[in-house]
């Protein structure tokens, strides 16, 4: 939708610029993507900060792989980590709970933003 309005309207009037808004690491993609913003008259030009890996202090480790499967195990431990503040994942080494547990931690960052931004 956004494309089609820009590619009627602005391309025509060529009266737009882009914005660099830098580098930004985004859930599921391996490699940090540099973004841009539209600027023209016609466009609004503050929004509220990007909601990206990278916009919150963490320690979480960029993944190299994107998560495939265990949507059921992933939304209960969601969950599970709405309602405690500790949990423990058992099971034999190599079956995906370092893996799990980071691409949760991921999804739900932004629910756990405290004052400090720790």
């Amino acid at each position: 939708m956004l494309m089609k309005f820009i590619r009627k309207t602005l391309l025509r009037k060529k009266d737009f610029s882009f914005r660099d808004l830098g580098e930004r690491r985004l859930k599921d993609v391996i490699e940090p993507i540099r973004l841009y913003q539209v600027l023209s008259k016609e466009l609004r030009e503050e929004f509220p900060p990007l909601k990206t890996l990278d916009a919150r202090p963490n320690n979480l480790p960029i993944q190299l792989t994107s998560f495939i499967g265990r949507e059921k195990e992933l939304k209960y431990l969601k969950d599970e980590l709405k309602q405690n503040r500790l949990l423990t994942l058992t099971g034999t080494g190599g079956a995906g709970k370092s893996r799990l547990s980071l691409q949760a931690g991921a999804d739900l960052i932004d629910d756990f933003e405290t004052e400090s931004g720790l």
